[in-house]
């Protein structure tokens, strides 16, 4: 199971947000991988499903975008138009199609503006096996998600009230560029907390995407329960490339090839 959400903001900027959990085909799991990247530096990338093949089409997105482009800066319409086809070709290619593979895109536009100067438009793009055909939303408060997280109905619900309840939230963007998506993980994170689902992490990485810039960050945080006592919630060591998964996964008899997310 995954969990990995795309928000589109009217600030100039994007966010992808992923839990770290991997299931195994014996329906094991573990708090154990990275499941976001930068891809140029203005897009950052998701997967959710297989975890040999995400890991195998975000490696190939990096070297098809270096190759055309290595300043970089890569319009994100133009990428999913013409790395599709590369995807589909790998994952036909793979003969692993038992669960498929998403991948999630979220990316800032290098020159188009929405209504400030600097603030970029921002665009999600989903592309689902095996024809990953490109999904385009460009919502200002859009949000997306791919993984089994996104047909559970509370945490879909979650979603939706996050964003409803702007007025809790974008005052994390006064005289603190960002805060918004901050303020995002912190409140998620403590719903997963509160409200755990077998094959989803409480943990969660943030990618927030400018034009030119990309930050990860992590949920690690401090809570404070009523009788005062500590709780650290901190990230574990994760794999973020399938060689790294397979050194961290001590069980022998699993089936890599089948692991999901």
């Amino acid at each position: 199971m995954a969990w990995v959400i795309s928000a589109n903001t009217m600030f100039g900027y994007g966010i992808i947000i992923s839990d770290i959990c991997v299931t195994s085909p014996t329906k094991a799991t573990a708090d154990i991988i990275q499941k976001v990247y930068p891809v140029c530096n203005n897009i950052g990338a998701g997967f959710a499903g297989n975890v040999f093949l995400g890991f195998k089409l975000i490696e190939d997105l990096n070297k098809f975008l270096f190759l055309k482009n290595r300043n970089k800066i890569c319009d994100p319409l133009w990428v999913s138009e013409n790395w599709y086809r590369r995807a589909k070709k790998i994952y036909l290619e793979s003969n692993i199609h038992d669960s498929g593979v998403h991948i999630l895109l979220n990316g800032v536009s290098p020159d188009i503006d929405v209504g400030i100067k600097g603030w970029a438009k921002v665009y999600t793009i989903i592309l689902r096996s095996p024809n990953f055909l490109p999904e385009i939303y460009t919502d200002g408060f859009g949000i997306y998600s791919i993984g089994s997280g996104a047909s559970i109905e509370k945490y879909k619900k979650e979603l939706q009230n996050t964003f409803e309840e702007l007025g809790s939230i974008l005052p994390g963007e006064a005289g603190d560029p960002g805060g918004y998506g901050r303020m995002l993980i912190t409140t998620l994170s403590q719903f997963l907390i509160k409200y755990p689902v077998e094959g989803i992490s409480k943990h969660i990485h943030l990618l927030e995407i400018e034009r030119g810039f990309i930050q990860l960050f992590k949920s690690d945080h401090i809570d404070y329960l009523k009788n005062n006592q500590k709780v650290e919630v901190f990230m574990p060591k994760v794999a973020t490339n399938w060689n790294e998964l397979l050194l961290l996964f001590k069980d022998q008899e699993l089936i890599y090839s089948e692991l999901t997310c």
